[in-house]
């Protein structure tokens, strides 16, 4: 049974977001592991298709901290999982997303039929991770697509790096779709401060009226209990924008940074 479940008081809902997988990554798994059992723990690992290479990067990870089971989900070539895959998914103890590609995670785990199962697994107490794109996809909405926004007299760049391909676009502008909905009424940016995020957290909060923004170096892992108590682990910094009016019409947001060991109230309620 997950550590998520408590006796008489019921579930408690946990999610880890991972701004990137790093080389802190073993340390910062070891409260992953022990949320969805440890030794007992079901581990569903949330793949992309023909992503096989990845798998181990991860089970070997969490067998040495020690978790019980690891079972990898490839979704078929139509994008759709099969019975014995959502089998899988109900059965865990523990669901985690890699990174890689948002888009194909948006259109795979996003499906309703899907990210149904997910919430209600998550609601029961069964803890989900994510690095990078799979901690995006924990909130209600997430970017997929977009560096540039144009308009009749500005352009300007959401991203240090536009040639990325993950952001690249054939349309101006940011591509928001559905995420899990895990976490409520905020946007999440990873790799923060290495690929220069400020700009894009900011338009994705005007476009999708998020009530906060949730910034991740690379290194840093963020716990959250029951949808609002924070606990920031690994190096580097946690970066918390609450929007904030001036009653001059401008668009001003509040910016709270947060290091190693602090903990906070998450605003997700």
């Amino acid at each position: 049974m997950p550590s998520g479940k408590r006796a008489g008081a019921g579930p408690t809902s946990v999610v880890f977001l991972y701004g990137d997988r790093r080389a802190n990554f073993a340390t910062l798994s070891e409260p992953f592991v022990q949320a969805c059992g440890g030794k007992d723990s079901k581990i569903a690992l949330l793949m992309l298709p023909r992503s096989h290479r990845y798998e181990s990067r991860y089970r070997e990870v969490w067998l040495e901290a020690g978790a019980g089971e690891v079972t990898a989900i490839y979704p078929p070539a139509n994008l759709v999982l099969e019975s014995g895959q959502l089998r899988t998914l109900r059965q865990s103890t523990g669901l985690f997303m890699p990174g890689g590609n948002t888009s194909l995670y948006q259109r795979v785990y996003g499906k309703k039929s899907v990210s149904r199962w997910i919430g209600e697994l998550h609601a029961a107490g069964i803890p989900y991770g994510g690095v990078s794109a799979g901690a995006m996809m924990a909130f209600g909405q997430v970017v997929v697509g977009g560096s540039t926004i144009r308009t009749r007299a500005n352009e300007f760049q959401l991203v240090a790096d536009s040639n990325r391909a993950s952001f690249k676009s054939e349309r101006p502008g940011l591509i928001v779709r559905k995420g899990l909905g895990l976490l409520r009424n905020g946007i999440l940016e990873p790799h923060f401060a290495e690929w220069g995020r400020f700009p894009r957290m900011v338009e994705a909060m005007n476009l999708t009226g998020s009530r906060f923004g949730v910034g991740l170096d690379a290194s840093i892992c963020l716990e959250i209990r029951d949808g609002r108590r924070g606990i920031v682990r690994g190096r580097g910094r946690l970066y918390l924008f609450r929007r904030e009016t001036n009653g001059l019409g401008g668009r001003n947001f509040q910016v709270t940074w947060y290091e190693p060991g602090a903990r906070f109230e998450f605003p997700t309620r």
